[in-house]
């Protein structure tokens, strides 16, 4: 529910929980029915070193392609750190549908990992499916 509304501090709106119900009735039909309707999320299932500055995030479950509306780099929904600590992103793309590039402001120092909405009040805004809208789930990937 990362991306949906709030009425107040913690409870999301009227039309969240409607969201929220549609979800919910879309992943028992899907899920458990074996309808065939769209209830999956994209789903990080690899973190690819492409270079020492650069990362390539591999999602399943994206029907059409990625999005991500927000440009404000203090909301930047991933987060990678390294031996040496946080790693700052210096921009992002989405080269392919299911594709989310990273460029990193420094080179990469030994292992390292990448967090998908690591915060613990999540952004409002992460990749979603252009296609139902449905946001990617959050993550934690080992850089390979």
């Amino acid at each position: 529910t990362m991306d949906l509304a709030l009425s107040d501090g913690i409870h999301t709106n009227s039309l969240g929980n409607v969201a929220i119900g549609q979800r919910a009735a879309s992943i028992a039909l899907g899920g458990v029915y074996g309808k065939d309707v769209k209830f999956q999320h994209p789903n990080c299932v690899l973190a690819k070193k492409k270079s020492a500055r650069k990362i390539e995030l591999h999602f399943k479950h994206v029907d059409e392609r990625l999005h991500l509306d927000n440009m404000i780099p203090a909301e930047f929904p991933f987060a990678v750190r390294d031996t040496a600590g946080d790693v700052p992103v210096e921009s992002w793309s989405i080269p392919k549908p299911d594709r989310f590039e990273i460029r990193l402001a420094r080179p990469l120092q030994g292992r390292a990992i990448v967090v998908g909405a690591p915060t613990a009040a999540p952004p409002a805004l992460v990749p979603q499916d252009i296609s139902g809208y449905r946001p990617m789930l959050a993550f934690t990937q080992k850089v390979e």
